[in-house]
């Protein structure tokens, strides 16, 4: 297989289902490519792009920066596995060597492509592929930047994010309540939260395993219906959970003190504020309210 040469004067370029095999596997067999993916709506995704567009013009050429908008191009990222954004993949030969979740500092992205790219003369074709860090791995090797740097504001972001990520809600509340005061409640620290205050909202509901059958029953009543909305949401199952709290909104608005509407809240900001779905249900649920 022969390889196009492929220049640009941006410091990334825009990938879709078209271009991809040309601009992030046929090119990385010449130059490593960092794919970034990313959304409109996500805060962390804001914060990593000038990262990575600094990165791309000071390396000058010794690896390319490629962008994927998840929202615009849903297959291609559900093809390359992305559950959580950002989500930064780094291709060498056709292939994923290495990887990060959530934003990272510069001094660490800077680290690992200087690994891959001072390396890439001696690498040979057949080194082993590291998959993308996973959640719990990503975890461990925050958990040791800290013990470096404890007070690094996106260390500990991000591990707090990571910890949402597996299901540690109560871990997660304790390392951003290490935040600073100014910096615990913006823009970036609110899903976290939101997660954290649904956490607390189910702390008394069953799981989902005792849940699901109740909720096929003849009528599941109004705490039913509640608990499993939460459970839902905290499986990160956002749509089933709009959908079945909104149901519990038409029905019984009281119920918990109005529960299920502060939930659907909750869930909008945890899902990122915007997009297609808290648009939908931020319509729905005006609907029922009025």
């Amino acid at each position: 297989m022969t390889t196009d040469k492929i220049t640009t004067s941006k410091p990334s370029v825009d990938v879709d289902e078209q271009n991809f095999e040309q601009e992030v596997l046929l090119r990385s067999a010449n130059v490593p490519v960092l794919v970034d993916f990313w959304a409109t709506w996500c805060a962390p995704c804001k914060n990593l792009s000038p990262i990575l567009d600094k990165l791309a013009h000071e390396f000058a050429g010794r690896f390319a920066l490629a962008k994927i908008d998840t929202d615009r191009q849903q297959t291609l990222a559900m093809q390359c596995g992305i559950q959580s954004l950002p989500t930064v993949m780094l291709f060498k030969n056709g292939r994923v060597v290495d990887g990060f979740v959530g934003l990272q500092t510069e001094s660490v992205i800077r680290e690992m492509l200087n690994r891959h790219i001072t390396a890439a003369a001696a690498e040979p074709e057949t080194t082993p592929v590291a998959p993308p860090m996973d959640v719990k791995a990503g975890i461990d090797a925050l958990r040791r930047q800290l013990g470096k740097t404890p007070d690094d504001h996106h260390l500990l972001l991000e591990l707090a994010r990571l910890l949402v990520m597996d299901g540690d809600y109560a871990e997660a509340e304790k390392i951003l309540n290490r935040l600073p005061e100014d910096r615990r409640q913006d823009k970036m620290t609110a899903p976290l939260w939101a997660a954290v205050r649904l956490f607390h909202s189910a702390a008394e509901v069953p799981d989902l395993d005792t849940l699901v059958p109740a909720m096929a029953g003849a009528e599941a009543d109004s705490g039913t219906r509640y608990g499993y909305g939460l459970r839902l949401a905290l499986a990160g199952r956002y749509e089933e959970a709009l959908a079945a709290l909104l149901e519990l909104v038409r029905r019984d608005r009281r119920h918990a003190g109005d529960g299920a509407r502060k939930a659907m809240l909750e869930i909008f900001t945890l899902a990122g504020g915007s997009g297609p779905l808290v648009k939908q249900y931020r319509s729905l649920l005006y609907s029922a309210l009025n």
